[in-house]
Protein backbone atom coordinates (compact mmCIF):
# COMPACT_ATOMS: atom_id res chain seq x y z
CA UNK A 1 0.00 0.00 0.00
CA UNK A 2 -0.19 2.11 -1.99
CA UNK A 3 -0.03 -0.08 -5.08
CA UNK A 4 2.74 0.86 -7.51
CA UNK A 5 0.44 0.31 -10.50
CA UNK A 6 -2.28 2.52 -8.92
CA UNK A 7 -4.72 -0.36 -9.30
CA UNK A 8 -7.62 -1.28 -7.05
CA UNK A 9 -6.50 -1.67 -3.43
CA UNK A 10 -9.80 -2.74 -1.97
CA UNK A 11 -12.72 -4.88 -3.10
CA UNK A 12 -14.57 -6.37 -0.18
CA UNK A 13 -17.91 -6.91 1.46
CA UNK A 14 -17.70 -6.12 5.16
CA UNK A 15 -20.36 -7.38 7.55
CA UNK A 16 -20.48 -5.86 11.03
CA UNK A 17 -22.62 -7.46 13.73
CA UNK A 18 -23.19 -5.48 16.95
CA UNK A 19 -19.77 -3.79 17.12
CA UNK A 20 -19.34 -0.93 19.65
CA UNK A 21 -18.92 2.38 17.80
CA UNK A 22 -16.21 3.38 20.28
CA UNK A 23 -13.94 0.68 18.77
CA UNK A 24 -14.50 1.97 15.24
CA UNK A 25 -14.11 5.62 16.23
CA UNK A 26 -10.75 4.75 17.78
CA UNK A 27 -9.63 2.72 14.74
CA UNK A 28 -10.33 5.71 12.44
CA UNK A 29 -8.89 8.34 14.86
CA UNK A 30 -12.33 9.83 15.60
CA UNK A 31 -12.11 9.56 19.39
CA UNK A 32 -13.13 13.22 19.89
CA UNK A 33 -16.61 12.70 18.42
CA UNK A 34 -19.30 11.97 21.02
CA UNK A 35 -21.20 9.25 19.17
CA UNK A 36 -21.72 5.83 20.75
CA UNK A 37 -23.88 2.77 20.31
CA UNK A 38 -23.77 -0.66 18.73
CA UNK A 39 -23.28 -0.84 14.94
CA UNK A 40 -24.51 -3.54 12.57
CA UNK A 41 -24.37 -3.32 8.80
CA UNK A 42 -23.16 -4.55 5.48
CA UNK A 43 -20.81 -2.54 3.26
CA UNK A 44 -19.41 -3.27 -0.22
CA UNK A 45 -16.26 -1.19 -0.72
CA UNK A 46 -13.90 -0.99 -3.69
CA UNK A 47 -11.24 1.23 -5.19
CA UNK A 48 -8.60 3.08 -3.22
CA UNK A 49 -8.10 2.20 0.45
CA UNK A 50 -8.09 5.85 1.62
CA UNK A 51 -10.93 6.93 -0.71
CA UNK A 52 -13.25 3.99 -1.30
CA UNK A 53 -16.36 3.79 -3.43
CA UNK A 54 -19.27 1.54 -2.64
CA UNK A 55 -22.57 1.23 -0.82
CA UNK A 56 -24.11 -0.29 2.26
CA UNK A 57 -26.65 -0.12 5.04
CA UNK A 58 -26.18 0.40 8.74
CA UNK A 59 -28.13 0.23 11.98
CA UNK A 60 -27.04 1.75 15.28
CA UNK A 61 -28.83 0.58 18.42
CA UNK A 62 -28.76 1.93 21.97
CA UNK A 63 -27.06 5.08 20.73
CA UNK A 64 -25.97 8.31 22.31
CA UNK A 65 -24.82 11.41 20.47
CA UNK A 66 -23.66 14.48 22.39
CA UNK A 67 -25.59 13.36 25.48
CA UNK A 68 -28.86 12.53 23.69
CA UNK A 69 -29.95 8.91 23.76
CA UNK A 70 -31.82 7.19 20.93
CA UNK A 71 -33.08 3.64 20.57
CA UNK A 72 -32.28 2.92 16.93
CA UNK A 73 -30.98 4.65 13.82
CA UNK A 74 -30.78 3.34 10.25
CA UNK A 75 -29.31 4.71 7.02
CA UNK A 76 -28.18 3.71 3.55
CA UNK A 77 -24.60 4.66 2.68
CA UNK A 78 -22.93 5.67 -0.60
CA UNK A 79 -19.15 5.87 -0.51
CA UNK A 80 -17.93 8.41 -3.10
CA UNK A 81 -14.15 8.39 -2.81
CA UNK A 82 -13.78 11.70 -0.97
CA UNK A 83 -16.48 10.87 1.59
CA UNK A 84 -19.71 9.08 2.36
CA UNK A 85 -23.39 10.03 1.95
CA UNK A 86 -25.92 8.82 4.49
CA UNK A 87 -29.33 8.68 2.85
CA UNK A 88 -32.70 7.93 4.39
CA UNK A 89 -31.52 8.41 7.96
CA UNK A 90 -34.23 7.41 10.42
CA UNK A 91 -33.55 7.80 14.14
CA UNK A 92 -36.03 6.78 16.84
CA UNK A 93 -36.28 8.54 20.21
CA UNK A 94 -39.24 7.37 22.26
CA UNK A 95 -42.31 7.53 20.01
CA UNK A 96 -40.63 10.27 17.97
CA UNK A 97 -38.66 9.98 14.78
CA UNK A 98 -35.91 12.06 13.19
CA UNK A 99 -35.36 11.74 9.44
CA UNK A 100 -32.66 13.25 7.28
CA UNK A 101 -29.53 12.92 5.20
CA UNK A 102 -25.85 13.77 5.63
CA UNK A 103 -22.53 13.91 3.84
CA UNK A 104 -19.22 13.39 5.63
CA UNK A 105 -15.98 14.18 3.78
CA UNK A 106 -12.82 12.39 4.85
CA UNK A 107 -11.15 15.83 4.81
CA UNK A 108 -13.11 16.79 7.95
CA UNK A 109 -16.20 18.58 6.66
CA UNK A 110 -19.88 17.70 6.75
CA UNK A 111 -23.37 18.76 5.73
CA UNK A 112 -26.72 17.50 6.96
CA UNK A 113 -30.43 18.15 7.22
CA UNK A 114 -32.87 16.61 9.70
CA UNK A 115 -36.51 16.86 10.67
CA UNK A 116 -37.85 15.63 14.00
CA UNK A 117 -41.47 14.83 14.80
CA UNK A 118 -43.33 13.61 17.90
CA UNK A 119 -40.23 13.77 20.15
CA UNK A 120 -41.32 13.53 23.83
CA UNK A 121 -39.81 16.61 25.53
CA UNK A 122 -39.40 14.67 28.79
CA UNK A 123 -36.93 12.37 26.97
CA UNK A 124 -34.72 15.20 25.64
CA UNK A 125 -31.64 15.39 27.89
CA UNK A 126 -30.89 19.00 26.87
CA UNK A 127 -34.33 20.04 28.18
CA UNK A 128 -34.13 18.27 31.55
CA UNK A 129 -34.81 20.53 34.55
CA UNK A 130 -35.42 18.46 37.73
CA UNK A 131 -36.99 21.40 39.62
CA UNK A 132 -39.46 22.05 36.79
CA UNK A 133 -39.77 18.90 34.65
CA UNK A 134 -40.88 19.73 31.15
CA UNK A 135 -43.31 17.74 29.04
CA UNK A 136 -44.78 18.23 25.60
CA UNK A 137 -44.12 17.21 22.01
CA UNK A 138 -41.10 18.58 20.14
CA UNK A 139 -40.97 19.17 16.40
CA UNK A 140 -37.86 20.61 14.71
CA UNK A 141 -35.89 21.07 11.53
CA UNK A 142 -32.12 21.39 11.52
CA UNK A 143 -29.33 21.78 8.98
CA UNK A 144 -25.64 22.46 9.08
CA UNK A 145 -22.41 22.36 7.13
CA UNK A 146 -18.75 23.17 7.51
CA UNK A 147 -15.65 21.73 9.14
CA UNK A 148 -16.04 19.47 12.18
CA UNK A 149 -13.55 21.72 13.99
CA UNK A 150 -15.96 24.69 13.72
CA UNK A 151 -19.49 23.29 13.38
CA UNK A 152 -22.42 25.49 12.31
CA UNK A 153 -26.08 24.60 12.72
CA UNK A 154 -29.43 26.20 12.01
CA UNK A 155 -32.23 24.76 14.15
CA UNK A 156 -35.90 25.73 14.23
CA UNK A 157 -38.33 24.05 16.57
CA UNK A 158 -41.56 24.22 18.44
CA UNK A 159 -43.09 22.41 21.39
CA UNK A 160 -46.80 21.61 21.45
CA UNK A 161 -48.59 21.16 24.80
CA UNK A 162 -45.60 22.42 26.79
CA UNK A 163 -45.85 21.98 30.57
CA UNK A 164 -43.39 22.75 33.38
CA UNK A 165 -44.52 20.40 36.12
CA UNK A 166 -48.30 20.80 36.26
CA UNK A 167 -48.27 24.32 34.78
CA UNK A 168 -49.23 24.75 31.12
CA UNK A 169 -47.13 27.21 29.15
Amino acid sequence: FPREDHGEELNATVIVDRRPLADLRHAFALDDYDFNGVLSGEFHLYGQYTGPYGFGTMTIEDGTTYGEKFQRSTASLRFEGAGVRLDGIEMHKGVGVITGAAYVAWAGTYSFNADGERIPVEQVEALTYPRAPLSGVLQFSASGSGPFAAPRYDVKGRIADLFAGDEGI
